[in-house]
């Protein structure tokens, strides 16, 4: 089955137990390490969380300190790295992923990875990255970046280097990025990932989520794996 992580749970730990209920296997939170709020919301919702879910925190910030602070003192099922963390010189992303590694212990490792808009001719430098720096984490994950920003512009990226990061890579990926219940099923049959991520688009405002949006969103991925979506069954898929 492919797996569904709705991120940016940050308000509500009521909403973290709709969307596990709605049949999420991953709930994901944004973490400010200095902000005493956030780190206690963040607990409060990973501790809810039936076994069945896993819970992903992003620390917002590229400083390994408070991203094995977060890993530490929220304690959840995943840690996921920002794509940010990966855009400098290779050797300092190489050693900080190695501390990063070293630093959330038994917690999973997911390592952020930032894809273009699509243009005329694919910018491969996120397929080079995910080459090299797989090996450090157990999952991937793709997001959009346009200009200096990376994740929750709601824009989809170019998916055609989305689909050889899936194929050239062995860690699970999970596509990320603009998706929505009208567009998930087509970056399904191209990108083929392991798990679909979707944030902005099933937002009331930042943080709190429309449990309606969260439902179609799962309703529809469900619906394609049993092809009721499709004029014809598409080949099975290779998952994890």
């Amino acid at each position: 089955m492919i797996k569904i992580q709705i991120y940016g749970v940050n308000l509500m730990v009521e909403d973290a137990l709709g969307i596990a209920a709605l049949g999420a296997d991953h709930v994901g939170f944004d973490v400010w390490p200095h902000d005493d709020t956030s780190l206690r919301r963040a607990r409060a919702a990973v501790k809810c969380l039936p076994a069945s879910v896993l819970s992903v925190a992003l620390p917002r910030s590229i400083e390994l300190e408070d991203i094995i602070k977060v890993a530490r003192q929220v304690r959840p099922d995943v840690v996921m790295t920002s794509a940010r963390l990966l855009e400098g010189p290779e050797d300092e992303a190489a050693y900080a992923l190695t501390q990063v590694r070293r630093g959330v212990r038994d917690r999973g490792l997911m390592i952020g990875v930032a894809v273009r808009l699509a243009h005329r001719e694919p910018h491969w430098k996120p397929l080079e990255l995910a080459r090299r720096f797989e090996a450090y984490g157990d999952f991937l994950c793709l997001d959009t970046m346009i200009g200096n920003r990376i994740g929750e512009t709601g824009q989809v990226h170019d998916w055609r280097v989305s689909r050889r990061i899936v194929e050239e890579c062995d860690k699970p990926v999970i596509l990320a990025g603009g998706l929505n219940s009208e567009n998930v099923t087509q970056a399904l049959e191209i990108v083929r990932p392991w798990g679909v991520d979707a944030c902005t688009s099933l937002d009331l405002h930042p943080g709190k989520k429309d449990l309606t949006e969260v439902e179609a969103f799962i309703h529809r991925i469900r619906r394609w794996e049993g092809g009721n979506d499709l004029p014809c069954p598409l080949p099975s898929l290779s998952l994890q």
